[in-house]
């Protein structure tokens, strides 16, 4: 979460509870880019990858983090809204 590209994926995701796929929420990016920030993502715990068809939908796995670290992701992603607007 120390990544803003890493947090603007988060808060991507967040804002679609259907899931969405990687490209989808990295514009602009080459692919090996977009495959390490959701790789770090995966690996941290943050998100769930769920191969639907041929698509890999990503969802961030809030309950999970609200249960373990209650409060952090909301402070987090608020902070981040808060330093994209300045």
């Amino acid at each position: 979460m120390a990544d803003p590209v890493r947090r603007g994926i988060i808060l991507k995701l967040l804002n679609n509870c259907d899931g969405m796929s990687c490209t989808e929420t990295c514009e602009n990016m080459s692919p090996s880019t977009i495959s390490f920030h959701y790789k770090v993502l995966r690996e941290s715990g943050l998100i769930r990858s769920e191969k639907v068809g041929v698509q890999v939908l990503n969802t961030v796995r809030t309950d999970e983090m609200n249960k373990r670290f209650p409060g952090l992701l909301d402070s987090i992603l608020k902070h981040h809204k808060e330093s994209k607007s300045k």
